[in-house]
Protein backbone atom coordinates (compact mmCIF):
# COMPACT_ATOMS: atom_id res chain seq x y z
CA UNK A 1 0.00 0.00 0.00
CA UNK A 2 1.32 3.41 -0.92
CA UNK A 3 0.89 6.57 1.13
CA UNK A 4 -1.55 7.84 -1.52
CA UNK A 5 -3.62 4.64 -1.11
CA UNK A 6 -3.58 5.10 2.66
CA UNK A 7 -4.78 8.71 2.38
CA UNK A 8 -7.94 7.38 0.74
CA UNK A 9 -8.67 5.47 3.97
CA UNK A 10 -9.10 8.62 6.08
CA UNK A 11 -12.69 8.67 7.35
CA UNK A 12 -13.11 4.93 6.80
CA UNK A 13 -14.25 2.35 9.28
CA UNK A 14 -12.16 -0.68 10.19
CA UNK A 15 -11.65 -3.32 12.85
CA UNK A 16 -8.58 -3.47 15.08
CA UNK A 17 -7.73 -6.61 17.03
CA UNK A 18 -5.78 -6.39 20.28
CA UNK A 19 -5.55 -8.58 23.39
CA UNK A 20 -8.28 -10.94 22.16
CA UNK A 21 -10.75 -8.17 21.32
CA UNK A 22 -11.90 -7.00 17.90
CA UNK A 23 -12.83 -3.30 18.12
CA UNK A 24 -14.61 -1.21 15.50
CA UNK A 25 -12.58 1.93 14.81
CA UNK A 26 -12.53 5.00 12.57
CA UNK A 27 -9.38 6.12 10.71
CA UNK A 28 -8.68 9.83 11.26
CA UNK A 29 -5.22 10.37 9.81
CA UNK A 30 -2.36 8.49 8.15
CA UNK A 31 1.40 9.06 8.13
CA UNK A 32 4.53 7.45 6.74
CA UNK A 33 7.22 6.64 9.30
CA UNK A 34 10.38 4.53 8.97
CA UNK A 35 9.17 2.69 5.86
CA UNK A 36 5.71 1.81 7.17
CA UNK A 37 2.33 3.52 7.05
CA UNK A 38 0.54 4.26 10.33
CA UNK A 39 -3.10 5.19 10.91
CA UNK A 40 -4.52 7.23 13.77
CA UNK A 41 -7.58 5.34 14.96
CA UNK A 42 -10.31 5.95 17.52
CA UNK A 43 -12.91 3.46 18.73
CA UNK A 44 -16.48 3.90 17.47
CA UNK A 45 -17.70 3.37 21.06
CA UNK A 46 -15.56 4.45 23.98
CA UNK A 47 -12.66 6.87 24.00
CA UNK A 48 -8.99 7.21 23.19
CA UNK A 49 -6.82 7.11 20.11
CA UNK A 50 -3.73 5.26 18.91
CA UNK A 51 -1.30 5.18 16.02
CA UNK A 52 -1.16 1.64 14.58
CA UNK A 53 0.41 0.02 11.53
CA UNK A 54 -2.19 0.18 8.76
CA UNK A 55 -1.58 -3.51 7.96
CA UNK A 56 -3.00 -4.41 11.40
CA UNK A 57 -6.44 -3.09 10.40
CA UNK A 58 -9.24 -5.07 8.80
CA UNK A 59 -11.14 -2.65 6.58
CA UNK A 60 -14.94 -2.75 6.57
CA UNK A 61 -16.59 -3.61 3.24
CA UNK A 62 -18.44 -0.31 2.93
CA UNK A 63 -16.28 1.69 5.27
CA UNK A 64 -16.30 5.29 4.02
CA UNK A 65 -19.05 7.42 5.54
CA UNK A 66 -19.75 11.15 5.40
Amino acid sequence: MTHADALALVGSGAYYQAKGMKVEVRIWEVRSAFGRIDALITPVAGSGQAWVDVTSLELKETSKTA
